[in-house]
């Protein structure tokens, strides 16, 4: 790893560090609580960069909303996309936006009916493209919306965000997020080409580290994760709060 084998250390501003971290990256961003890795996880947001965290839901690590606009962005780019695939992207639009039908009546019930597109023609058995979804009973308002990239207006914040990422970094960085953020712990057993770790501590860590036996236990939970790094360690010092001295 960059500790015991010679590879890179740097201490950075987290903005700065996180803000220098790309989509593709193998990148793991440790922080010591939940709340510190939220701070890190809105620079991502901020900068439009695609992340997972590093256990459980969140982020990036949405399934069917990715799946919505991949759908999107491929009927944009020309491509055909699949019944499912269809389904995905009317649940992440409104039926009506500023007074103009975006989908015929019954056309989102009937597609979020999976027995229902099975039976009917041209909707399982084959793929539609932006010039044939009216026979999805999508409008052809909705089709100018996607040619436009208008379309990103018209979806909720979470959803919005992975679009737009979608459309800077491509639609593999939205579908399989590589920089993932989490707390020291829930990190167990992962590792990273590069590890950002911010060095801030909590107020009961602060008092715990009084004591040797503190000391010794937060000594052991930061070298694991410094040492989670293959070639690349970059330690980032919090603007305000405690810090563990060690680092």
């Amino acid at each position: 790893n960059a500790v015991n084998e010679g590879g890179e250390i740097a201490r950075r501003d987290l903005a700065e560090a996180l803000r220098n971290v790309k989509p593709g990256d193998d990148c793991l961003v440790l922080t010591r609580t939940n709340d510190y890795a939220k701070r890190a996880a809105a620079i991502l947001d901020d900068v439009g960069t695609p992340w997972k965290p590093t256990k459980g839901g969140g982020g990036f690590n949405a399934p069917a909303r990715a799946a919505g606009i991949a759908a999107i962005i491929s009927l944009k780019n020309g491509k055909s996309i699949d019944g499912e695939a269809v389904h995905r992207m009317m649940e992440l639009l409104p039926v009506m936006a500023d007074g103009t039908r975006l989908f015929e009546h019954g056309a989102k019930a009937h597609y979020a009916d999976k027995e229902k597109r099975a039976k009917s023609h041209s909707i399982e058995s084959s793929r539609l493209t932006l010039a044939g979804i009216v026979e999805a009973g999508c409008t052809k308002e909705l089709g100018e919306l996607i040619v436009s990239g208008k379309y990103i207006q018209l979806l909720e914040k979470p959803a919005a965000k992975m679009a737009v990422a979608a459309e800077r970094h491509g639609v593999d960085a939205v579908l399989n997020p590589t920089i993932r953020v989490g707390t020291m712990h829930s990190s167990k057993g992962q590792e990273a080409d590069h590890v950002v770790i911010l060095n801030q501590i909590p107020y009961p860590t602060a008092q715990a580290i009084q004591t040797d036996q503190g000391m010794e236990e937060e000594r052991r939970v930061f070298y694991v994760s410094a040492t989670r790094a293959r070639h690349k360690l970059t330690i980032c010092d919090p603007e305000n709060g405690e810090s563990f001295p060690d680092l």
